[in-house]
């Protein structure tokens, strides 16, 4: 059956965390948003989103939520006096992602980054600090603020109910804003709960929800199966956030693989209109996506993904300023450790 190691391996790289992802991106994960989980040193870490949003990511536009959390970077790196210390740092890793338009057109320039630590007293918990900044690209037809900031805390906690049967639940308090609109609406309070029934350690099967709290997308199915046929195919079907991942290349310790991908992203942010009034504003898209990842194993990982953003939607608590951008190219760059 599949092991408690590398089911966390997944589970932590699958974080969903649709944030600017958007979140990735935000709480899921979104991540959301790699086959049966393999060892740690086999899943490519592809820098969340976003969870996710997100994730966003996120991009994680989180990020819209999203599984896996885009990066997961799984390889631990101590810090000094690690084997002392009550807690240590698993990972972290940042990630740049543009969505290309200016004028009517709207584009978005995002940068967001997270930091993993563990506690040596509770090996099943883990915190994760998460920030992101977007610089928005028009558009001129309607007032969003250029600039829009995210930061989440995600307290998760993965156990073992039997032998075949995992389960993770995260907890994620998070403010979404301009920085001008801080109140009441800023606040998100995301959140998930995902299981896996592992049959073998090739395939197992992912069933759960992620909360992302947000105006246009409140709450998110996650099911899927993960299931890997080889050591070099890692299938994983998961929704939001699916991905297929085939190793191009291993040598001296170091692996890349290319994979196709498929999110969710947006995000709803409290911001103040032009006129001083507070509003939300809630953004939405869908992006296939194709990546290369080179990692070095047990170290670092960099990975670079371009693909077509369609489906947008730019929508507004008021009503006031709706509208729907036209199709755009992604391209992120994401680095891990």
């Amino acid at each position: 059956m599949a092991n408690w190691a590398s089911l966390r391996a997944y589970a932590a790289s699958a974080s969903l965390g649709l944030a600017v992802s958007f979140p990735s991106a935000s709480a899921f994960g979104q991540s959301v948003v790699p086959g049966a989980p393999p060892p740690e040193d086999a899943v490519p870490d592809v820098l969340r989103i976003a969870k996710a949003p997100a994730g966003s990511a996120a991009e994680a536009v989180p990020e819209v939520p999203t599984p896996p959390s885009f990066p997961s970077p799984n390889s631990a790196i101590s810090i000094p006096d690690a084997d002392s210390s009550p807690v240590q740092l698993k990972k972290a890793s940042a990630r740049f992602t543009l969505l290309a338009g200016r004028g009517n057109d709207l584009g978005m320039d995002m940068l967001d980054g997270e930091a993993t630590f563990a506690l040596r007293s509770l090996e099943s918990l883990s915190v994760t600090p998460s920030a992101g900044v977007i610089f928005v690209d028009g558009p001129q037809r309607t007032d969003l603020p250029s600039s829009l900031y995210n930061a989440q805390l995600e307290f998760r906690w993965f156990g073992q109910i039997a032998t075949p049967v995992f389960y993770e639940v995260a907890f994620l308090p998070a403010l979404f804003t301009d920085g001008d609109n801080v109140g009441s609406d800023a606040l998100r309070l995301q959140g998930r709960g995902v299981g896996y029934l592992a049959f073998s350690e090739q395939t197992q099967l992912v069933l759960g929800a992620t909360y992302l709290d947000r105006d246009d997308v409140p709450l998110l199915p996650v099911f899927g199966l993960l299931h890997s046929p080889s050591d070099d195919l890692k299938l994983e079907l998961v929704f939001p956030r699916p991905r297929i991942l085939k190793r191009v290349g291993q040598e001296a310790g170091a692996e890349t693989w290319a994979y196709a991908a498929g999110e969710l992203g947006g995000g709803s942010w409290a911001i103040e209109r032009r006129n001083g009034m507070d509003d939300v504003a809630s953004y939405r898209d869908y992006r296939v996506l194709l990546g290369l990842e080179q990692k070095q194993l047990k170290s670092w990982a960099a990975a670079v993904e371009a693909g077509y953003v369609f489906g947008r939607e730019l929508e507004y608590a008021s009503g006031r300023g709706d509208y729907s951008p036209n199709g755009t190219l992604i391209l992120r760059l994401a680095l891990s450790h």
